[in-house]
């Protein structure tokens, strides 16, 4: 007879739980566990006693799943993410966030680098997060805006190749007080691409380097009322002598 031992996760075990050994093997072929978390399976038998399994852990569907940061580290790498069936209960998962799942928050307090080509959606950066990217990333158009950098949030281009590449009507939308931080490349690949960034009042977009930041047109698409705000930290200029209209 099985039964199970809830470590985390509230998971519920079906299927054919009591079984008859045969030549002193129990065989269970339709057990499952309906829910994402950490079990142990307790073995019940009237002639050896109990046994119990080590820890069995039952990650989160990556299709229909939520993803969050547990730590700092590479986008790629698991251990720098916990999943969730339900976006409540969290476990570490075995899988790394892709396109197809629900949300994948970056959380306060964790830096999530992008170092390879992948594609992503659905992406909340909180207040104190930070994604950082020194490689091109896609961005799939998914239901609403595909990135959402909150008040506090940061996403980071630390490279000349850092760019999202924009599938569709795909959008990033800086709210208040959140921040694009262009540690590298060029300031003028957000305005290249005027639809698919969305700057909210009291948004942020910085220039931290000390080379010249170009002539172009900053936040083309906002009203008058909307004032986000073009913020130059480094020692630069615009370039050629020339002024740059904001």
């Amino acid at each position: 007879t099985l039964s199970k031992i809830n470590v985390s996760g509230a998971g519920n075990l079906t299927g054919t739980l009591t079984t008859n050994a045969i030549a002193g093997v129990a065989t269970f072929n339709n057990i499952q566990i309906d829910a994402a978390g950490t079990y142990k399976i307790v073995a019940t038998s009237t002639d050896i006693g109990d046994v119990t399994s080590n820890d069995v852990v039952i990650a989160a569907n990556p299709a229909n799943g939520y993803y969050r940061s547990r730590q700092s580290g590479s986008w790629t790498n698991m251990s720098t993410w916990e999943a969730s069936a339900d976006g409540v209960t969290y476990v570490a998962t075995a899988t790394t966030p892709t396109s197809v799942a629900k949300i994948i928050s970056i959380r306060n307090g964790h830096k999530v680098s992008i170092d390879s080509n992948i594609n992503i959606d659905q992406v909340v950066i909180e207040g104190g997060g930070v994604l950082a990217s020194s490689n091109t990333f896609i961005l799939n158009d998914g239901v609403g805006d595909d990135i959402i950098i909150q008040s506090g949030g940061t996403l980071e281009h630390t490279a000349s190749n850092a760019a999202a590449s924009f599938n569709g009507s795909s959008t990033i939308s800086v709210e208040t007080g959140g921040l694009i931080l262009m540690t590298g490349g060029s300031l003028s690949q957000v305005p290249n691409n005027p639809s698919n960034y969305i700057f909210k009042d009291a948004s942020v977009l910085e220039w931290p380097q000390n080379n010249a930041f170009g002539n172009t047109t900053y936040f083309p698409n906002v009203d008058d009322v909307t004032i986000p705000i073009l913020r130059i930290s480094g020692n630069a200029n615009a370039g050629a002598g020339n002024s740059s209209p904001l």
